[in-house]
């Protein structure tokens, strides 16, 4: 039976008085009309202001596209200004959670206490696994909306540790977008097969030196693990961040389920034809906030890998502190936490031929819990990343990482 719950019309009137909507629905004496001693079904209501949202979302539409081709009949702009003006004025438009309203802290306080009661009992993890229990027991696994830089001087293993986590997020039946500026799809799906089948990843760019035994691992792996992951690359390496926005919120609105953002990496990123003039710090200071706020927005944890300066190199002590993100705008602010990989060997003046090698994974900042340092091995043949057991060191004082 259909629900007859009543609905105040002088709601609906200040509603869309407020929201500068009231003559597009016809005026105040039309909406009074409608309604029966000032009274209507509230589901009626709702409808008809589903309606009125979709018909101003097609207004702004069809004001943008005016515009536009205003601009291209002008001849006063580049292409590039163009589109990036239009996809951004579009990516407001169509903000998939975009909040019309406050959120009441008694609300707020119930939802809370409802989910401490749901969760009292059950000691796992709350967010995205990352595969390493040590990494999980500190942040409780990758947190919806949470934007995590990890960031390191080259040749550290950024991409491969990234690649780790993606894998064991598949692992785990979740959905992962990988975003690689740096390398191809199918060398990033090669990479992904080192991990998966512990083949050194040069022998993938000679197959001539494939054994059978080579082939029947890879034939495996692709068979058993890769072909059932979930999980899309996106490899041109010149995109631009209203696009990777504009590919985002299209997967979402396909109501396709995104559980994990991979972007590698953040200053690879072009930034909109409005900064392309501004210095390279209040660029990178963009883009890290807009990542934030996706994060949110798609309510997914976003993981980008951010480069470190050579400064770190001119310090006696090669280990990374928050001090170095400093010079790449807004990112330790934007970020929830901050995550640094460093290998000491790397910088040792004899250097060995072990492909495992010591490595630290360091959380320099963790916005909602502890920061720490743990013991990894890192093998450099696979790419494949595994703690040691003991291996966790928590830290109460935050300077030591520079905070």
């Amino acid at each position: 039976m259909e629900s007859t719950k009543t609905f105040d019309i002088n709601l609906l009137i200040n509603e869309l008085s407020r929201t500068n909507k009231l003559q597009q629905a016809g005026g105040e004496q039309y909406i009074l009309s409608l309604s029966l001693d000032e009274y209507v079904v509230e589901a009626e209501i709702i409808e008809y202001i589903k309606k009125i949202s979709e018909a101003t979302k097609l207004r702004k539409i069809l004001e943008i596209f005016e515009q536009s081709k205003k601009e291209i009949s002008q001849g006063k702009k580049l292409s590039d200004d163009i589109i990036d003006e239009f996809q951004e004025k579009m990516n407001q438009i169509i903000s998939i959670n975009a909040k019309q309203d406050f959120d009441s802290i008694a609300q707020v306080a119930q939802d809370l206490l409802t989910m401490l009661r749901n969760q009292q009992y059950s000691y796992d993890i709350k967010g995205i696994t990352t595969g390493f229990d040590k990494l999980n027991h500190m942040t409780s696994g990758l947190q919806k909306g949470d934007l995590i830089i990890l960031a390191a001087r080259p040749s550290m293993g950024k991409t491969a540790f990234a690649l780790n986590l993606a894998k064991n997020a598949c692992d785990a039946k979740k959905n992962v977008v990988f975003f690689s500026l740096e390398m191809s799809s199918q060398q990033l799906v090669a990479r992904l097969l080192s991990l998966e089948t512990m083949i050194d990843a040069s022998i993938f760019k000679k197959p001539g030196a494939l054994t059978k035994d080579h082939w029947i691992r890879i034939k495996a792996s692709i068979d058993n693990k890769i072909n059932k992951y979930n999980l899309l690359i996106e490899d041109s390496g010149t995109i631009k961040l209203n696009e990777m926005i504009w590919k985002l919120q299209r997967l979402k609105r396909k109501k396709e389920q995104i559980d994990l953002i991979i972007i590698d990496y953040l200053q690879l990123i072009n930034s909109s034809s409005k900064t392309r003039n501004e210095n390279r710090q209040v660029e990178v200071s963009i883009i890290s906030r807009k990542l934030k706020q996706l994060a949110r927005e798609l309510d997914t944890p976003i993981i980008a890998l951010s480069q470190l300066s050579r400064e770190v190199e001119k310090r006696e002590k090669k280990t990374p502190q928050l001090s170095d993100l400093r010079e790449s705008g807004s990112i330790e602010q934007d970020a929830d936490i901050v995550m640094f990989l460093h290998r000491e060997s790397y910088y040792a003046s004899k250097k060995t031929n072990d492909n495992i090698q010591d490595s630290q994974l360091i959380i320099a900042k963790h916005r909602n819990g502890p920061i720490g340092e743990i013991s990894m091995s890192f093998d450099l043949a696979t790419g494949n990343f595994f703690e040691k057991s003991n291996s966790l060191q928590s830290f109460e004082n935050k300077d030591d990482y520079g905070e």
